[in-house]
């Protein structure tokens, strides 16, 4: 048995209206932990662990979590200096409304979209606020593709040691399948090469046009997790419907 911790989470909970947390590794037994957040008023908890451990995958189960989505981690060197595709630029707070309306529309492969015991509403809106804190300053780069004066697509960046994150990237429905990813990706690499050794991101397993993307970029997958969710239904009733 693996021993855990709870760890409250602020900004998600914030967005739902409710508690929301996760668990770690820690000191605690997982089932008897669990057995006081219907109590406590808890509405979701989240944890995260590698694919192919057993012994979490059996602490989750037995405390009621269920596996929502796989997230594969991918990563590729960076070289010294690249070109900055065409139709790619740094964003400006113009470009704020149509990316997050770009945010509200694309994505439904995460943890919270994939899990149908969280409204859709809800997920959207928790991403739009992500995108929105990208853009105030959460993020160190936030890029755009502008096509006839429309932005199409986004991408939030950080940089975590000597990696870049891709943190999150968007396309426009409208805009989808036209290589507007792929010059995201390589406005990226072009934003951060010769300044972090190499470019990391994540994706679902169930996101096959993303990994089709990473790979066609040269990235190559380095982790697997499995994303599991506890949902106090009750409290999703009273708090979100």
């Amino acid at each position: 048995m693996d021993l855990w911790k709870f760890e409250h989470l602020e900004f998600e909970s914030g967005i739902f209206g409710a508690p929301v947390g996760r668990v770690v590794s820690g000191d605690e037994a997982l089932f008897e932990m669990s057995q006081d957040w219907t109590s406590q008023g808890v509405w979701l908890v989240s944890a995260r662990v590698d694919k192919g451990d057993i012994e979490a995958d059996e602490d989750l189960i037995k405390a009621n979590f269920l596996p929502i989505e796989t997230l594969v981690t991918l990563e590729r060197a960076l070289p010294k200096s690249e070109v900055m595709p065409s139709g790619v630029r740094v964003a400006i707070d113009g470009d704020i409304e149509e990316s997050l309306l770009i945010a509200r529309t694309a994505f439904k492969y995460d943890r919270f979209h994939a899990d149908a015991r969280v409204p859709n509403e809800a997920a959207d809106r928790l991403k739009e606020k992500w995108v929105a804190n990208g853009f105030s300053g959460r993020s160190d780069t936030v890029l755009v593709v502008e096509i006839g004066g429309s932005v199409v697509g986004f991408s939030t960046c950080m940089v975590n040691g000597d990696a870049a994150i891709i943190d999150l990237i968007a396309i426009s429905p409208n805009h989808q399948g036209r290589g507007v990813g792929k010059s995201l990706v390589q406005g990226v690499i072009a934003t951060y090469a010769g300044r972090s050794r190499v470019i990391r991101v994540g994706t679902q397993d169930a996101n096959m046009h993303s990994l089709k993307l990473y790979h066609s970029c040269e990235f190559v997958q380095v982790t697997s997790q499995v994303s599991y969710q506890w949902v106090n239904n009750l409290k999703a009733l009273e708090k979100l419907l």
